[in-house]
């Protein structure tokens, strides 16, 4: 709280604003009031945060959200992804793979300029893989976007505006993969590392350098349309509180924040919010392989029948999350939405449990068998800043209990529950994964993969995901992904719980915002617009949809 009251003294000192509402209990649709029916105008500034001392100003190496998002203003990738993760035409405007899904030939887009002037050509674009090359290859820089290199083995340019890469093997992996920044050809040689270099995207740097107020112009060459908002402010600040707290009083337009309490910042008619969902995956992984109790399916069924997802979203993470059955986001095109959600039934965790052989024999609220305690340790990870997955954590002890199932929660330090995970010494454990957008989980359940903590080996599953990786088609890659979900409900080889969310909070000056994502939040920033009074007498016609 001191912490708190002192952010607000510094704003205050530099601005003030009439008195503020309180937070509504309902969120207005985030770009405007609820029956508004503003019209687009071009012009207008609009103000968005930054860290104060970002790791890195070269786009190929940022790992921060908030970068991320910066960075897609001034750059544009090979191909987008829309809100439900389907990959979609930016630089690159169609693709084809050959018979086998090996090589891929990209067709780029002619006619677009760089910030400079310069055309963009499979020049920029074999600059830029050579550059997530030399990250990946790299033992001491990092990025979001070198991984491509997992699958491409090689690249070449066939003429100015055709690329073909060869993968290591057949993979429709690689078109999410593509979604990383074009940087100019040459730009990024003997980069300084704070110096801004040249992109293609929806707004011009004003200056080369990130610094306390970096000023992006709109791209009035941009090939997608000149978006209506004319100048972006880029403010730095100390922490993710402050920034929250500017937009209230107008400091800044837009926050995304992971904060879970970032919806009290709602202010009606002054301050919208709304829900981003994210790739951030929570779950219970049951240790198969050291506990041959959890290597019975129907055990894990029991226990799986008796967490009730949504009480633990409500209580824990204040809503803040969205249950699932599977470890892929509920709004991604490869979720499979005829399947019905397993249910929160606690008679089925009773029957299953009984026909195993458990009773209460001594009425101690635990079930038992041949005199051994239905009993299970659950480890999770300490953190003093975030203590919600020990909430969750505590809230399925109970519900187990609940169950006659006991369960021991165990608070590890990282290090010591990363030992205990890898050495597989938990029955259970509270697991987050940031998943990757192309919905391949061989990481995650493959015999083979790197985080199958639990060692669950099944060759059936194995097949399945090993269709899906190879998959290169939309419709092949949708059935494989149906495939690999139907067959994890049945066998659970992890209990899935939720994806986290985040919250963008918005000046309700800003309208527009309709398509929005986490690590993309500007998606369709051309439509995006600033309305204040007297903004209905400066419509330009000719840039109105």
């Amino acid at each position: 709280m001191k912490k708190i009251w002192r952010t607000l003294c510094v704003l205050m000192a530099l601005i003030m604003v009439a008195g503020c509402g309180g937070a509504e209990p309902d969120p207005a649709p985030i770009g405007g009031t609820a029956g508004q029916t503003d019209t687009p105008v071009s012009g207008g500034t609009m103000n968005i945060a930054i860290p104060a001392s970002p790791e890195t100003v070269n786009p190929l190496e940022v790992n921060t959200r908030e970068m991320v998002d910066m960075f897609a203003l001034i750059y544009d990738p090979l191909v987008r992804l829309d809100t439900a993760l389907r990959p979609s035409a930016s630089l690159a405007v169609r693709w084809e793979a050959d018979e086998h899904g090996k090589v891929w030939t990209l067709y780029l887009r002619e006619g677009v300029t760089f910030h400079n002037g310069e055309g963009f050509t499979s020049t920029d674009v074999l600059y830029t893989l050579d550059q997530l090359k030399q990250i990946y290859t790299s033992s001491t820089r990092t990025s979001l976007y070198s991984g491509v290199f997992s699958l491409i083995s090689s690249y070449t340019a066939i003429d100015r505006y055709t690329v073909k890469l060869t993968l290591k093997e057949p993979s429709g992996n690689i078109l999410p993969m593509l979604n990383f920044p074009i940087v100019q050809r040459n730009s990024l040689t003997e980069h300084d590392g704070v110096t801004l270099v040249g992109g293609t995207g929806a707004y011009v740097p004003q200056s080369s350098t990130i610094g306390s107020a970096l000023v992006l112009k709109a791209n009035e060459k941009w090939w997608r349309r000149t978006p209506y908002i004319s100048t972006i402010n880029v403010k730095t600040f100390p922490d993710a509180e402050t920034a929250l707290t500017s937009v209230s009083l107008k400091l800044v337009d837009i926050v995304h924040s992971a904060s879970p309490t970032a919806n009290v910042y709602r202010q009606t008619n002054l301050v919208n919010t709304s829900e981003l969902m994210t790739q951030e995956f929570e779950c219970i992984i049951p240790n198969v392989f050291g506990n041959p109790v959890l290597a019975d399916v129907a055990m894990r069924q029991a226990i799986f029948s008796a967490l009730d997802r949504k009480t633990i979203v409500k209580q824990a993470y204040m809503g803040h999350a969205v249950s699932v059955d599977v470890p892929l986001p509920p709004d991604s095109y490869l979720y499979d939405v005829a399947q019905n959600q397993l249910a929160y039934e606690t008679k089925t965790t009773e029957q299953i449990l009984s026909s195993l052989g458990y009773r209460d024999s001594d009425g101690d609220g635990i079930l038992d068998k041949d005199g051994v305690k239905l009993s299970f340790r659950l480890i999770v990870n300490e953190n003093v800043l975030n203590s919600t997955r020990t909430d969750a954590a505590n809230l399925v002890a109970r519900q187990l209990a609940d169950a006659g199932i006991e369960c021991i929660v165990n608070k590890l330090s990282w290090s010591s529950y990363q030992a205990a995970l890898k050495a597989g010494q938990f029955d259970l454990a509270m697991a987050g994964f940031s998943m990757p957008t192309h919905g391949d989980l061989r990481f995650l359940l493959h015999s083979q993969g790197l985080r199958n903590y639990g060692k669950y080996q099944d060759m059936q599953l194995d097949e399945l995901l090993n269709t899906f990786f190879s998959a290169a088609g939309e419709t092949d890659r949708m059935t494989a992904a149906g495939a690999v979900q139907r067959y994890f409900t049945q066998q659970l080889p992890l209990f899935s719980l939720y994806f986290k969310t985040n919250t963008l909070v918005v000046s309700a000056d800003i309208k527009g915002i309709k398509e929005t994502r986490d690590m993309d939040v500007y998606m369709e920033i051309e439509n995006w617009y600033r309305y204040n009074q007297g903004d209905e007498n400066k419509v330009d016609v000719e840039n109105t949809n």
